[in-house]
């Protein structure tokens, strides 16, 4: 599913009608028609509801007046509030506005702070809402009449139900947010736009739903900038079942690194859960003067000594078996940990680095330069802000464009981890989680992360396709559990607990 802001969907509007004779007024009939089913198969609110829709002067209010008429054919008997003076309404908004009067749909003009007024008491008669006043042009923040009809609406604590976007909130993602209307559920026209999935815009929009208003998909999958969200269709379009004629080797061997005492439990995360993602065989590599007994679960063996003359053949050796192996996890900053890092980055094997494997390489970024093609970096903003010397306040209001151009600039897959996390890809490529899970907002929760992309790619899946499955059954889990512990409760050995629920549901859950 495609993600654009305001201007990429102004580009989807403009091809639609110019290259494929598509008419705006045909556009906005179907926007409306297409609300109305979801709205009604969704919540299907008694004929009898007092319904009232909340009209802006431009397209978005045009929307709601042809959602007036198909409501009203459909037996409910709604009433539309114009919140401009009817003189301004223009083009196909102010013919779908007439056009009211031939389905004896009430109408009023509210123009006014004082007329609003008088018809706030009236107002206060109405069952649910329909918001159409701002569409996904606006910028700014409400002023003057809408923005005292936001606040008297969202004061009432009835259902709304927007039209495209919440109003008041932006399409455009980081822009910020005073108000808005807080919205039951959004029905947003042909693709998803940033500001429903980024916070703080997703506080406001309530369920979200993509409504198909006839934009060729082609189209839609043309806008350059766009994102894609990461969801159980993307993963399930390239995690296949394991073959009945298969064995251990078919599904590769991964490594893990740990260096740190007394944060072992770190890569232990990171090698239970790889184990659960379907991994053939997992390894740990830790130092020899570990004073603890591994669990019985988990292979081990003994990393060479840095100091050895021999380090580099010895360890050569030893990592000869992966295909992939996690950096970070439990493995401390220190020169030793420098040295470890240098020595995989000059290898073949593929990398997902995390926490002390980044904290690391912030701390000497000469070892960003010997980074290769094969290489995962999992940084949330406070790592990423080490990485590049920028502001994490930056990073968090830039987190597509900051996500890009890294992941371009140092050749890796990167993972920029947020409440909702940005995937990027070498070549330009972004994708946007479906974020909000407070339970993962614990230590530990990244190291199952990084088990979960490492099992996939030792199982052999591309490194991207590794990034966006790990964020996906990572994410699936959190809110598995999540729904069965609560929020503050969620310990990261629950989410490996978890994985295989994931992995159930997508693989052979049918739809």
């Amino acid at each position: 599913m495609r993600i654009v802001d305001s201007e990429g969907m102004k580009l989807i509007d403009k091809k639609t009608i110019e290259e494929y004779g598509i008419s705006d007024e045909l556009l906005m009939e179907n926007a409306g028609f297409e609300f109305v089913n979801a709205f009604l198969e969704d919540y299907n609110p008694r004929k009898s509801s007092r319904i009232a829709i909340l009209c802006g002067g431009g397209n978005n209010g045009g929307d709601g007046f042809v959602v007036a008429r198909h409501l009203r054919r459909r037996g409910y008997d709604p009433e539309v509030f114009l919140f401009v003076p009817e003189e301004k309404l223009k083009g196909i908004a102010e013919q779908n506005f007439k056009r009211l009067d031939y389905f004896n749909v009430k109408k009023f003009t509210v123009a006014t702070p004082e007329e609003l007024g008088k018809k706030k008491t009236y107002l206060m008669r109405f069952d649910l809402f329909i918001d159409a006043l701002l569409g996904i042009g606006f910028k700014g923040s409400p002023r003057g009449l809408i923005r005292e009809i936001i606040h008297f609406v969202n004061n009432l604590g009835r259902p709304v139900f927007s039209v495209d976007m919440p109003s008041g909130i932006p399409s455009n993602p980081y822009e910020g947010v005073e108000m808005g209307i807080r919205a039951t559920a959004t029905y947003t026209m042909g693709a998803l736009k940033y500001g429903l999935v980024e916070y703080p815009g997703k506080l406001y929009a309530g369920r979200v739903r993509v409504l198909d208003i006839g934009f060729p998909q082609e189209v839609v999958e043309s806008i350059p900038g766009a994102a894609t969200l990461i969801d159980e269709n993307l993963v399930r379009s390239f995690l296949k079942p394991r073959s009945p004629d298969s064995h251990k080797g078919n599904y590769g061997h991964l490594g893990v690194v740990c260096g740190r005492i007394g944060y072992h439990g770190a890569s232990f995360l990171s090698a239970r859960s790889a184990i659960r993602s379907g991994c053939g065989l997992v390894t740990i590599m830790m130092p020899r003067e570990f004073p603890f007994n591994k669990p019985d679960d988990i292979i081990s063996i003994f990393l060479p000594d840095t100091e050895n003359p021999r380090f580099e053949e010895e360890l050569e050796k030893t990592i000869e078996p992966y295909s992939t192996i996690i950096v970070g996890p439990g493995l401390g900053v220190s020169e030793k940990a420098k040295s470890l890092i240098e020595f995989f980055l000059g290898t073949d094997k593929r990398l997902i680095i995390d926490a002390d494997g980044l904290n690391n390489i912030a701390d000497k970024p000469v070892l960003l330069d010997k980074i290769g093609t094969g290489t995962v970096l999992t940084p949330h903003i406070g790592e990423m802000s080490r990485l590049t010397g920028l502001d994490k306040r930056e990073i968090k209001n830039n987190k597509i464009e900051i996500a890009r151009e890294y992941a371009y600039k140092w050749n890796v897959v990167l993972i920029l981890k947020d409440s909702v996390t940005v995937v990027s890809s070498p070549n330009g490529e972004v994708f946007i989680s479906d974020g909000g899970i407070p339970a993962l907002a614990k230590g530990g929760s990244g190291d199952v992360l990084s088990g979960v992309i490492g099992a996939l790619s030792a199982r052999g899946m591309d490194l991207l396709e590794s990034a966006l499955g790990g964020v996906y059954i990572h994410g699936r889990a959190g809110r598995i559990c999540s729904q069965a512990f609560g929020d503050d409760s969620v310990a990261p050995s629950d989410l490996i607990e978890r994985i295989p629920d994931v992995f159930k549901e997508l693989l052979y859950k049918k739809d």
